[in-house]
């Protein structure tokens, strides 16, 4: 369930969360300066909080209205300055509108509103890109801390090197001796793709287990039988 955000808020927006304040230039330019803005925001309160007025309070009834229908709905705003966002989304106070004429307006005529719309719906997608890629490279330090076979070679694959271990000499090949991997389907650096996560390189294999660096989702660690069953990788 999408509805409009309100002009009203909660606070006055923070000195530079104006659309008005915007140096000019090319729509990207001032989408990108305007993002830069918000990111860097301290004060944020979840949207729901953030708008007020009639609008604002009849929205925020609407998934109950829903309910009492047998409807399951999730409300979303549409807003200038934010993108299409789940309410419950922190947010800065800030001043940007549709509205022609508007001082706050992010466009002038509908090519421009509709320039600053695109621009803004892709730089989040790209944000959330970014966001996933990095969750998953903590993931990766949390399983080099975990790890209880050769750290030299989880580290060395980690940085696309192909060294199968065991060194003998970390921490764990000294506590636990290992021998050398079984044959793998393919080779770690190789080139793969995945009709889930597209092309990516292989990085590492854990006994059943091999882990997959993806352009544009990060690592993603697979179980090998069934990525063998399935068919879930082939070579690039």
């Amino acid at each position: 369930m999408v509805v409009t955000c309100a002009d009203r808020k909660l606070t006055s927006p923070a000195p530079g969360l104006t659309v008005r304040e915007l140096p000019e230039g090319p729509v990207h330019t001032r989408v990108a300066a305007w993002r830069e803005r918000l990111a860097q925001a301290v004060d944020r309160v979840p949207l729901h909080q953030l708008y007020r007025g009639d609008h604002w309070t009849h929205a925020l009834g609407l998934p109950g209205v829903a309910a009492a229908s047998g409807f399951d709905a999730d409300l979303w705003v549409a807003s200038a300055g934010l993108g299409l966002q789940p309410v419950a989304t922190p947010a800065p106070s800030y001043a940007a509108t549709f509205s022609p004429r508007h001082p706050d307006s992010v466009g002038q005529n509908n090519e421009e509103r509709a320039q600053w719309w695109a621009a803004l719906q892709a730089s989040e997608a790209e944000t959330e890109r970014e966001n996933e890629i990095e969750r998953t490279r903590l993931t990766m330090m949390r399983r080099y801390a975990e790890h209880d076979g050769c750290r030299r070679s989880f580290l060395l694959s980690y940085f696309g090197q192909d060294y199968p271990g065991p060194c003998g000499n970390c921490d764990n090949d000294l506590a636990h001796p290992q021998g050398p991997p079984a044959d793998a389907p393919f080779p770690v650096g190789a080139r793969v793709v995945s009709e889930r996560w597209g092309e990516g390189t292989v990085q590492r294999y854990d006994a059943d287990q091999v882990t997959v660096l993806f352009d544009e989702h990060g690592y993603r660690e697979l179980f090998l039988p069934v990525v063998l069953e399935r068919g879930l990788l082939r070579r690039a």
